[in-house]
């Protein structure tokens, strides 16, 4: 469980966000932006994310489809803005195809990114951005990093990963067959 910094007695508790038409398999979403600050663990269900803002501390956060819709195209790409979030992991829903993370204002550590259907990952923002364990998937090509203040990645890129640093001082582990 959560705990916010400087008050006593107070714990952060689970959120979950479900749309209105999660059950449907005709209906279309419609949320498309969820905002938390400390919270415990965070589920959020809509094919109509577009941008997932996170704040402080916050246990866990799965954003997911977990209903297939008739005819419907879930959103594939996220914004993902961190400020200053230290949490356990995040979870994309295999849909997102485009992962936008803007750290900024405060550093962010995630434990363990998941977003297995991405593409490529773009890393824009003015604060660092820790990423313990990166988990994109076969389908991932490309990261860009355009933040000014560093991103570091702890897993092993893939050998078929295009990956283009910032201004920042980056840091990224490649595996032993990696070539540039």
């Amino acid at each position: 469980t959560a705990t916010t910094a400087g008050v006593v007695g107070y714990t952060a508790g689970a959120v979950t966000v479900n749309d209105k038409n999660t059950a449907s398999t005709t209906l279309a979403d419609t949320i498309e932006t969820v905002t938390v600050k400390n919270a415990g663990v965070v589920t959020i269900d809509s094919g109509a994310l577009k941008t997932l803002n996170l704040e402080g501390t916050i246990t866990s956060v799965a954003a997911t489809d977990a209903t297939v819709k008739t005819g419907i195209t879930a959103v594939d790409t996220l914004a993902l803005n961190l400020k200053g979030v230290t949490t356990t992991a995040i979870t994309a829903d295999a849909d997102v195809k485009t992962l936008n993370i803007a750290s900024s204002t405060a550093a962010s550590t995630v434990t363990t990114l998941t977003s297995a259907g991405a593409t490529a990952i773009n890393v824009s923002g003015d604060a660092a951005l820790t990423i313990t364990t990166l988990t994109a998937g076969p389908a991932n090509k490309v990261i860009t990093v355009t933040n000014t203040a560093g991103v570091t990645i702890g897993s092993a890129l893939g050998t078929d990963v295009t990956f283009t640093g910032g201004a920042g001082a980056d840091s990224v582990t490649l595996t032993a067959s990696y070539t540039k």
